[in-house]
């Protein structure tokens, strides 16, 4: 970076004095003095100085009467300039800009002036040595101003940045404690009563009640530790349809008493190697989802279809349905379109699939209902078993065409 700082500068330099402008016999004008006083306000006193010598040698190198009229015109305003580098980078912008431009103007002033002692002047000369000067006052100010601009937007978003992961920090915080505060809060309800009961076998039911509460917020912090290091365990051949099944199975409870009537329609014997388990959560997910977004009550269909590249499950339902602005945040950290919900179930759904090199798609109407179509990728040479993640990455799985699939 500090090779950067010297070398551009000084190139720019020595470009400029090599395609000047020239009035006079020995007069050069052009924009150096711009890219010496950046260099020194931003650079520092090591770019400053190097870019400030560079300059002054190849101009001697040069020649002309020129030269001598740069070291008076130059120098005074140059040495000022390094004794305000170590203030300019606590300025304002506007005061960065005053500054600059001043230092600029000073030694095109006095250029100006010793230029008109010295020859004999036109109007026609006059005119050019002010839009000279014009220029260069000007690109300097555009350029300081450019810089901090930049400088800080960049910093804005550095700050947003750090404001970002407080919050995410926060959100995870709050989620956490919110799904393991309850298994715990009944766990605890349960041991107190334990102490009051006396039955082997009430005693026996509220332990076993105590236990499955654990196992909830046991199986809470296991999907928080998913999504903090994705891969994918356990991969295995198995039918999708059954675990499809086993998961309408332990759904359809919760689905009576939302009174949601549950409709299925799947392909026997679909096969495919995936984690079984991570498959039937992203499943079971989906389809509390739909039964959570039917209050009154309502419809939810599953279909499942293998076709000759992709697996494809379609979780539709009847419910309250989505905007086009919440269908884009579904998947995003803790977001939810439930008053108490976290988005945790639903952001390791898409990241289960995303994992697998799936594609998800949504679509929903508000009061009509919302429909989650899932494709997931076969190879036809499937092996029976897949030793790892890193052997699924490895295996070729078209998915260009996936989402122009007809799964119904």
């Amino acid at each position: 970076m500090r090779w950067i700082l010297l070398l551009l500068p000084s190139t720019a330099v020595v470009l400029c004095m090599t395609f000047p402008f020239t009035l006079f016999p020995g007069q050069l004008y052009d924009l150096r003095l711009v890219v010496i006083l950046l260099s020194i306000l931003y650079g520092g006193i090591g770019p400053g100085l190097a870019v400030t010598t560079t300059s002054f040698v190849y101009r001697y190198v040069i020649g002309g009467s020129g030269f001598l009229q740069m070291l008076l015109t130059f120098t005074p305003i140059l040495v000022l300039a390094f004794y305000i580098n170590p203030r300019f980078v606590r300025y304002s912008k506007a005061k960065k800009v005053v500054v600059a431009a001043l230092l600029n103007a000073a030694p095109v002033v006095l250029n100006i002036m010793v230029v008109i002692l010295r020859y004999p002047i036109e109007p026609k000369h006059l005119w050019f040595l002010c839009e000279w000067g014009i220029v260069e006052v000007a690109t300097t100010v555009m350029v300081v101003f450019l810089i901090d601009t930049v400088r800080s937007n960049v910093e804005m978003r550095h700050h947003l940045q750090e404001l970002e992961k407080v919050q995410l920090v926060n959100s995870l915080t709050a989620s956490i404690a919110h799904e393991i505060r309850n298994p715990l809060t009944v766990s605890r309800g349960f041991l107190q009563l334990l102490q009051e009961n006396n039955s082997e076998q009430t005693r026996r039911d509220y332990l076993n009640i105590v236990l499955g509460e654990l196992d909830k917020a046991s199986s809470v912090i296991d999907e928080y530790l998913s999504l903090s290091h994705p891969q994918l365990n356990n991969m295995e051949r198995v039918n999708v349809s059954q675990l499809i099944q086993q998961s309408l199975a332990s759904i359809t409870p919760y689905a009576t008493l939302h009174n949601v009537s549950v409709i299925q329609n799947l392909e026997t014997d679909v096969y495919m190697s995936i984690d079984g388990e991570r498959f039937s959560k992203c499943v079971l997910n989906i389809m509390k989802n739909g039964i959570e977004a039917m209050p009154k009550g309502g419809t939810l269909s599953v279909q499942i279809r293998r076709r000759r590249r992709a697996v494809g499950i379609t979780v539709s339902d009847t419910g309250i349905g989505m905007t086009s602005e919440q269908i884009q945040r579904l998947g995003k950290p803790f977001y939810s379109t439930k008053h108490k919900g976290t988005g945790l179930g639903l952001m390791t759904s898409y990241r289960f699939i995303q994992l697998m090199k799936g594609q998800i798609q949504v679509t929903s109407k508000v009061n009509a209902g919302t429909t989650f179509s899932v494709s997931l990728p076969v190879s036809d040479t499937q092996p029976s078993v897949v030793e790892s993640a890193a052997e699924l990455e490895n295996a070729t799985h078209p998915t260009a065409d996936l989402a122009s699939e007809n799964w119904n």
